[in-house]
């Protein structure tokens, strides 16, 4: 089958890039000589903007990608090309990968990592297409299909837009790409883990944004009707109108405290960062990511307890520390009336040094509190049962002498705590989020969906509710994105109102003042609407983004 010919292509040069790019690693001083290189990679070595392992891993990288474009892609395109009836005419003929000629057409393909050409790169493109006599220009995008194809904006009719399924497809076998995509992932891979060199990037105001936002998405999808509690003990079931209470809440968008400037936030956030950047590493003691996780609940429950004393001024109990002034009224744990340890003191802001927070006792103080949840009595003894089993099996399990190694118990203890947080969030009577430093995305939000270098996009924007939309296109000179101390970005936007779609401005200082529009966190628009895609493609889609309110 014609197919499977394909296939063998693609599996030929994979094996031969493996041959290739693995025997550098066997054989000779390759390591040594990535090593050497990195010394020379810093601008200002004087200063140490980046550590070693950062220089060393750069060259890797790009190592590794040119041996994947030079010995991996390039061969397998143009050899299918071949295979499929294509003259292959010229190779590598700068800006061009290969030009490709079939039914008299000859075709330039360039690799972009880019969805928005800048000026410059359209007038090389242009200039190209002249020079080297071609016919049209594809610019190939190895990116997400899906993603790829809302984002395309294509101007001219001989400067085309692929994703690299999309030129498989078109120009190979549209059954194709699922295979080469599999193929080259796993080779790949394999040299990854060959190289077995991996940085973990600071967490600076830049990446802990990005943390945030990925973080915040996640959220945004989650379910918690597929979460669940792995508890070794048998546990009684939610009943289905707890189960909808804690359900609504989550979908009002409450679990975003978890996103917030709070103490439990930046320790769950920052353990969630932890994570993923570690997760891979075998050999590792965990133990440093499970107590953030543990700090989190901890510290939610702290909060809760800081918030009712604030806002409930009805009577509540907690137990007292073990050193306690004289005069302080107290009274017997009514589920322990003889035990001299266990008395409790009132719940007020005044007795704090003498209230006893540590995870017991708060899992104890939201027991007795009849008032604090919206569910039931019975879900929230299931609540207070995972708490102290999540207290006995985490506190009490990995904080003595043992190192934590096993990466599964990890991924228990994270699906845990988040199951118990989303719980414990869902679960709260009259839980007001602004109290538990909530921060707002809508600028991060707006400024995220407007595409890069979009100043040919018409913009439809509404600056306020009661407002009418302004055509407008953004300017293409923009500040560095610039973060808060929370992560959220700081910068400003700039757009332009316009009477013709077609009008550009390339720097703000061209804009007439009176036309020239900046959004940043003060000023975040009601609502923005333009077309992603070429109307002549048929991939006209309108995207629209609404304020959060």
């Amino acid at each position: 089958m014609v197919l499977d010919r394909y296939q063998d292509i693609i599996k030929g040069h994979a094996e031969n890039f493996k041959e290739i790019f693995g025997s550098k690693f066997i054989y000779g001083n390759y390591k040594r000589n990535v090593k050497d290189k990195s010394r020379y990679r810093s601008d200002f070595p004087l200063f140490n903007i980046a550590s070693d392992n950062f220089y060393i891993y750069q060259i890797y990288v790009e190592d590794l990608q040119s041996n994947i474009r030079n010995y991996l892609i390039n061969p397998i395109l143009e050899e299918l090309l071949k295979e499929y009836g294509y003259d292959i005419e010229q190779y590598n003929l700068s800006p061009f990968q290969f030009i490709f000629k079939g039914n008299d057409t000859r075709i330039g393909v360039r690799y972009t990592k880019f969805l928005y050409a800048t000026e410059d790169e359209k007038e090389l493109i242009k200039k190209s297409i002249k020079d080297f006599q071609v016919d049209k220009v594809i610019n190939l995008h190895f990116s997400d299909d899906k993603e790829f194809g809302l984002n395309r904006y294509c101007e001219a009719v001989n400067i085309c837009d692929y994703s690299i399924k999309m030129f498989l497809d078109e120009f190979i076998n549209e059954n194709l790409y699922q295979y080469f995509f599999t193929t080259l992932t796993t080779v790949i891979d394999e040299m990854q883990e060959l190289i077995a060199f991996e940085v973990i990037p600071r967490l600076n105001m830049s990446n802990l944004a990005k943390a945030r936002l990925e973080l915040r998405e996640n959220l945004r999808v989650m379910d918690f009707h597929e979460l669940s509690y792995d508890l070794q003990n048998k546990c009684n079931n939610l009943e289905k109108s707890d189960l909808d209470i804690i359900c609504s809440n989550i979908e009002k968008g409450k679990v975003q405290v978890l996103l917030g400037k709070t103490d439990f936030a930046k320790s769950y956030l920052t353990s969630e960062y932890l994570y993923k950047a570690i997760v891979d590493n075998s050999n590792f003691d965990y133990t440093s990511v499970v107590a953030g996780y543990l700090k989190t609940i901890e510290q939610f429950l702290y909060r809760l307890l800081e918030y009712h004393m604030d806002i409930d001024g009805s009577e509540k109990w907690i137990k007292v520390t073990k050193y306690m002034a004289k005069g302080k009224e107290r009274r017997p744990n009514p589920k322990y009336p003889n035990d001299r340890n266990k008395q409790q003191i009132l719940v007020k802001w005044h007795n704090l040094e003498y209230m006893d927070t540590s995870l017991g006792p708060l899992i104890n103080y939201i027991d007795e509190n009849e008032d604090c949840c919206e569910i039931s009595k019975d879900g929230k003894t299931i609540l207070t049962d995972l708490l102290n089993d999540y207290r006995k099996s985490v506190r009490n399990g990995y904080f003595h002498k043992h190192n934590l190694e096993d990466i599964e118990e990890v991924r228990r203890i994270r699906n845990n705590t988040l199951y118990l947080l989303c719980f414990l969030i869902g679960s709260l009577k009259d839980f007001d989020i602004t109290k538990f430093g909530y921060l707002d995305f809508s600028f991060n939000d707006f400024y995220h969906a407007v595409p890069r270098f979009s100043i040919n996009i018409p913009f439809y924007i509404q600056e306020t509710k009661n407002s009418q939309p302004k055509l407008m296109k953004q300017v293409f000179e923009q500040e560095a994105e610039r973060y808060d101390l929370d992560g959220l970005l700081e910068n400003n936007l700039y757009f332009a109102e316009v009477v013709d779609p077609k009008k550009k401005y390339k720097y703000i200082a061209d804009v007439p003042k009176n036309d020239l529009v900046i959004f940043n966190t003060n000023n975040v628009p009601y609502r923005a609407e333009y077309i992603r895609g070429s109307i002549d493609d048929g991939l006209d889609i309108k995207v629209e983004f609404y304020k959060q309110e």
